[in-house]
C-alpha cells in the first residue's frame, strides 16, 4: 500500500467539497500502515481511525448489528442475520454531524501488536480496554459532499465475497451511499419547526385540527 500524495489528497478533498461522495474502507491494527495513510486524507473531514482491532466481549470476532440510530437512518445490516470474521478497527475522532449506520455490537477495542504479522493483539477482554458498541460504518456531510467510512475490509476480502451475507452487506452499503441522508441537525430543526407550529396553532382552537394534522404527517 502506497502513501497518498498531497496532491491526491487535495484533489479528493476538493471533489468532496463540490458534491462528491467518498467511500473509505479501512482495516484493523493499521495493517500495512493503511490507517496512517488513510488518516492523512480523513483528517480533512474531521475523522481519524484508531490503530486497533475490535472484538466481542468473549474475545471472539464481532457480529454486526443495527446502529442505535436505525430508527432514523437505514442500517447496512438490517436484512442480514449474522456475518463472520469481523475484526475491524474503531474510530478515534469523528465530527458532531457523524451518523452511525452500523455497529459491531458490544465490543472491546485493542491496540495492534506490531510484533505479529497481522498485528492482532491477544483478544483478551480486560477492564483497561474500552467496552462499548463501537461504530462499524457511518457517514458525515462535508460541505456539498458526503464521506462514508467502513471500518472493516472483510466484506471486500476474497474469502468473503462468495458468501451471500456479504453480498447483501456490500449491496446495502452501496444503496445507502446513493441515498440522500440528512444529518442530526436537519432532524433537530424539523422537530423544532413542528413543535413551534403546534404551539402557535394550539393557542387557537380553530387551528387545532390543522396542527394535529401536521404532527401526524
Amino acid at each position: 500500500i502506497k502513501q497518498l500524495s498531497k496532491s491526491y489528497i487535495e484533489r479528493v478533498s476538493e471533489w468532496v467539497s463540490n458534491g462528491g461522495h467518498l467511500l473509505v474502507i479501512s482495516d484493523h491494527t493499521n495493517l500495512y500502515n493503511s490507517t496512517f495513510y488513510l488518516n492523512e486524507l480523513l483528517n480533512r473531514f474531521g475523522i481519524l481511525i484508531s490503530e486497533t482491532a475490535v472484538f466481542d466481549k468473549n474475545g471472539q470476532p464481532n457480529r454486526y448489528t443495527n446502529s442505535l440510530t436505525s430508527f432514523l437512518f437505514p442500517s447496512a445490516d438490517s436484512n442480514i442475520e449474522n456475518m463472520e470474521w469481523l475484526t475491524g478497527s474503531s474510530l478515534k475522532t469523528f465530527p458532531a454531524n457523524f451518523i452511525p449506520l452500523g455497529t459491531y455490537n458490544l465490543s472491546y477495542s485493542e491496540d495492534g501488536d506490531y510484533s505479529n504479522p497481522n498485528r492482532f493483539g491477544k483478544f483478551q477482554p480486560q477492564l483497561s480496554l474500552p467496552l462499548i458498541n463501537h461504530i462499524s460504518f457511518g457517514k458525515t456531510n462535508y460541505k456539498k459532499g458526503k464521506v462514508y467510512i467502513l471500518l472493516d475490509s472483510t466484506p471486500w476480502s476474497n474469502f468473503s465475497l462468495s458468501k451471500e451475507m456479504y453480498k447483501k452487506y456490500v449491496s446495502n452499503i452501496l444503496i445507502i451511499c446513493e441515498t440522500n441522508l440528512y444529518d442530526f441537525m436537519h432532524y433537530l430543526l424539523i422537530g423544532m419547526l413542528i413543535y413551534l407550529i403546534f404551539q402557535l396553532s394550539f393557542k387557537s382552537k380553530e387551528n387545532y385540527s390543522f396542527s394535529l394534522f401536521l404532527l401526524l404527517t
